[in-house]
């Protein structure tokens, strides 16, 4: 009876140690990760900006409450074994973990594992806008485009300066702007009073171009991105590049609010070849990856990546097939879309033709896993921001 007491007492004093030291552990090993983004000139009207832990996929939005253009936010994290990031969103969406921000996204900055002292770190960058004075002259030089319609409802043409990103819509008394749809120019204009950063429908800055110039070996040497899409595409695809070398571009897109907004090429399929096209200097080094996603960043699946050197006539070429993949399904919720998810689906596609019960074997909820970080270093293609990096 005494043993029995005993070992009792001892067993309950034991539950009580462990109890407290899994949280002293715990918050041991816990740590605050502050980020700090510094916002020079105007960013667009729906622009958000997050920090992402690049391990478990969490992300805080970062806000500037007081207005100074400094953005911050906090989180807390385990022992920093993996890297984070900080990015810029089209507005906000919600998921599985929280709210994220609203894709195209584009990556400031990568971080790797910060030095963590006395269980915190700050991780700090600068990104810059076009800090043109109002009423100011703006000069761009991308490739002129004509779309056919937009959400905005205003500007015959439009280009997306790609030094920046920044995309604005043209009209123009002075200039015959259809001599120049399809080439690589250089504009001049000025803004429209009341269609300045997003304020008529969220669209872009209209400007009055007052002069176009041809520009066409001004950045040295261009090289192609193409993919060879097999088959029909589904609604609201896209294929892009991001590149930690450049700030990548969207190759063609079937999301109909994507392509009305910002005047993107439409995904055609069946066989045909679709291009982009990346000015950059001759000589210069940078990784890539090719990708494709289905309405939201958690669908993203690559379709190639690899590493190259700019040069003349270089052209990187893809091909991909919807018939052989899941359609973008992250089958088997592992938080990526890959070749695991395409056996998943002819199994669990098999075993349907055998006469399996549906509501006994259901399939898994697509895009139930975290928010999948892709690519330390590396700019999300579609947003195109430039921005110059500053680590304290």
């Amino acid at each position: 009876m005494e043993r029995s007491l005993v070992a009792a007492a001892v067993t309950a004093a034991l539950l009580v140690a462990v109890t407290a030291y899994i949280p002293a552990v715990a918050q041991q090993n816990e740590v605050t990760i502050d980020f700090e983004l510094t916002v020079e000139g105007a960013p667009p009207a729906d622009a958000t900006f997050f920090g992402q832990n690049l391990a478990q996929g969490t992300a805080v939005r970062l806000t500037d409450p007081d207005g100074d253009g400094v953005y911050t936010g906090s989180m807390s994290s385990g022992t920093p074994d993996e890297g984070f990031r900080i990015v810029q969103g089209r507005g906000t969406e919600e998921t599985t973990s929280g709210v994220s921000p609203g894709g195209p996204v584009a990556v400031i900055e990568t971080f790797p594992a910060p030095n963590v002292e006395g269980g915190a770190a700050t991780l700090s960058s600068i990104i810059y806008f076009d800090e043109r004075e109002d009423g100011g002259t703006v000069s761009a030089t991308g490739v002129l485009e004509k779309p056919d319609t937009t959400t905005y409802m205003y500007g015959t043409h439009a280009i997306a300066d790609e030094a920046t990103g920044v995309r604005y819509a043209l009209e123009s008394d002075d200039v015959d702007l259809d001599a120049y749809v399809g080439e690589r120019v250089t504009i001049s204009g000025d803004p429209v009073p009341g269609y300045e950063n997003g304020q008529v429908e969220g669209g872009p800055t209209l400007l009055e171009v007052r002069s176009a110039e041809p520009a066409t070996a001004a950045r040295g040497t261009t090289v192609a991105f193409e993919v060879k899409i097999e088959d029909e595409v589904p609604k609201n695809v896209s294929f892009y590049v991001e590149s930690d070398a450049f700030p990548g571009g969207v190759i063609c897109t079937t999301d109909r609010a994507v392509n009305e907004q910002a005047g993107y090429p439409e995904c055609k399929g069946n066989g045909e070849t679709e291009r982009l096209e990346v000015p950059m200097a001759p000589g210069q080094e940078f990784d890539y990856r090719l990708l494709t996603n289905r309405g939201n960043e958690l669908s993203q699946s690559v379709v190639a990546e690899g590493y190259e050197v700019a040069e003349d006539g270089l052209v990187v070429e893809a091909s991909y097939s919807f018939a052989e993949t899941s359609n973008g399904e992250d089958v088997n919720e592992d938080g990526v879309v890959d070749e695991a998810d395409v056996e998943l689906a002819k199994q669990v596609s098999d075993d349907a033709k055998s006469g399996i019960d549906p509501e006994k074997n259901p399939l898994p909820i697509s895009g139930g896993a975290a928010l999948l970080v892709l690519l330390a270093g590396s700019g999300l293609a579609a947003a195109g921001y430039a921005a110059h990096r500053a680590t304290r």
